[in-house]
């Protein structure tokens, strides 16, 4: 009876206790000389549509001193560029950003310090969310073409029909 106490005491303190588990991604500036850690909230599987929240930690003993400013853009898949606000602290920034839709996001991350100046590039998938925007509507000029050509026929064959039936029931008095 006691090690059953004992397994739902450690069950219901782990799930207390426990912790969200976040994930990071490792990205390499450039040049290679320095490594930083990117986090993108939830667990670096984005929602488009929904804001996320992105860390940055760049490794400030590449420098020889602390990251003094991160310059953060992203690149859409038309090319639109956006520079990012974020905010820097001992070496970790962060950005708040909403991926409008699902697709490709192309990263480019500078930071600056008094070692220099390195250049980080990351590609992120967003596969969750919003699927397109409101305006990029398909074009179906073609299928639009086909169901008007189709009803206006419709319309003629329900004329000739009626018109028809009309005949058929005077010629059936006599």
């Amino acid at each position: 009876m006691k090690g059953i106490l004992a397994i739902i005491g450690s069950v219901i303190v782990g799930l207390v206790v426990s912790q969200v588990a976040s994930a990071h991604v490792y990205v390499s500036s450039n040049d290679k000389a320095s490594g930083a850690i990117l986090h993108i909230t939830p667990d670096d599987d984005p929602v488009a549509g929904q804001q996320s929240m992105i860390y940055f930690d760049a490794n400030s003993n590449a420098y020889g001193s602390k990251v003094a400013d991160v310059r953060l853009e992203i690149q859409n898949q038309s090319g639109e560029v956006t520079i990012v606000k974020t905010k820097t602290e001992n070496g970790l920034s962060v950005a708040r950003y909403t991926f409008p839709v699902q697709g490709i996001y192309n990263m480019r991350i500078t930071t600056t310090a008094s070692g220099g100046q390195r250049i980080f590039e990351y590609s992120q998938r967003v596969s969750r969310g919003v699927a397109g925007s409101v305006l990029d509507r398909p074009n179906h000029s073609w299928a639009e073409m086909v169901l008007i050509t189709s009803g206006i026929l419709l319309a003629i064959v329900i004329i000739v029909a009626v018109n028809r039936w009309h005949d058929i029931l005077r010629q059936s008095k006599w």
